[in-house]
């Protein structure tokens, strides 16, 4: 997943992705969700990555992943 999404060119791009798993369309993805989506997609990295990257990504420390704040982290700006 992390992969895929780092494909995309702007965070803008990486934010149309990512608001495919928002389901209350609330810009924000619950992390249990989006740990099982990447579980489910086959992703290449361990469970462990997949934690750590849960803690990281989860700033404010409520259970969710904002998608601003992922795809800034996943497609940083160009300099």
């Amino acid at each position: 997943m992390e992969d895929k999404l780092k494909d995309k060119d702007t965070p803008e791009d990486m934010m149309i992705e990512l608001r495919h798993l928002d389901r209350d369309k609330d810009e924000r993805i619950p992390v249990p969700e989006f740990k099982q989506f990447m579980s489910n997609m086959g992703s290449k990295m361990t469970n462990e990555e997949i934690e750590d990257l849960m803690k990281e990504v989860d700033t404010r420390g409520d259970g969710f992943i904002y998608i601003d704040e992922m795809a800034a982290r996943l497609c940083p700006p160009k300099k």
